[in-house]
């Protein structure tokens, strides 16, 4: 009997991982919306001087794709084939970082280690060039609220109307802690025009860091052409008024996109019963 039950919750066990890797193809839609979502900022950067180096946490809400994702493929179970691990815990696991991201929107997200995602990425890239840019940073910078959040504004001087990248990072006032990653785009017209970078206020809220804040990298890239054109990376270019952390909003984006892809992940979990996906 014993022998019999052994090979029962083996049997049991095969067709979890079978279950769940075709189950899995349920949450394909959500999860390929959610990762554009996380992709939207960098889609129309693919074409690179180089393709962008592997991101810090920073970065990994915006994971740069340097080919699309096929419209049929299986990210989750893909990804459990390729880690040969436990179906049920990469699942539950893949779930929680999409509730995690889910807490910030794509164009502002938290810095999570000691290293400054642009300043990581000008090392490993060639130096650019500003010829044919159609835009380049003034050096003039200011600094408001707005909705909560922290709201920076960069001077562009655009010599060729076109559609411009434009994303930095947020340290505190000496420089040593990283805090928050910002991008914008947008067409813009010739002349001196401001673009706006705004930092998610929930990040500053929970890293209680009062300001001043230093705009620790600033890169802008022109998008209209094909590669696209980056600016030299400008460092340490501005620092902020005085703001008090606990003056930024406390709310939760609630990416919906990111938190359907979760439920979708859940939801095969669940569908397996409580022995297999408890």
């Amino acid at each position: 009997m014993a022998f019999t039950s052994r090979r029962i919750r083996q049997i049991v066990g095969a067709v979890a991982v079978v279950v769940v890797l075709m189950l899995s193809g349920l949450a394909v839609r959500s999860v390929l919306r959610a990762r554009a979502r996380l992709n939207e900022a960098t889609t129309a950067r693919r074409a690179r001087i180089a393709p962008d180096p592997p991101r810090l946490d920073a970065r990994r809400r915006n994971p740069v794709a340097v080919q699309p994702e096929p419209v049929d493929s299986l990210p989750l179970a893909a990804s459990i084939g390729a880690a040969g691990g436990d179906p049920l815990s990469f699942a539950r696991t893949t779930a929680a970082e999409y509730r995690q991201r889910a807490r910030y929107p794509s164009w502002s997200q938290p810095i999570v280690g000691a290293e400054d995602p642009l300043t990581l990425e000008e090392e490993t890239v060639p130096a650019p060039s500003r010829e044919g840019s159609g835009a380049t940073l003034t050096g003039k910078y200011r600094d408001t609220t707005e909705g909560g959040d922290l709201a920076i504004d960069a001077e562009v001087d655009v010599t060729v109307v076109g559609r411009f990248h434009l994303e930095a990072t947020l340290y505190s006032r000496d420089g040593l802690q990283p805090i928050a990653w910002a991008q914008h785009t947008a067409e813009l017209p010739t002349g001196r025009q401001w673009m706006r970078l705004r930092f998610y206020g929930l990040i500053l809220h929970e890293r209680a860091l009062d300001g001043p804040y230093l705009l620790h990298a600033v890169a802008l890239s022109t998008l209209t052409q094909v590669p696209a054109v980056k600016n030299p990376l400008v460092t340490n270019a501005y620092v902020s008024g005085t703001y008090a952390a606990q003056s930024f909003g406390d709310r939760s984006f609630d990416d919906p996109d990111l938190l359907e892809a979760a439920d979708r992940i859940e939801q095969v979990i669940t569908g397996l019963g409580p022995e297999n996906g408890s």
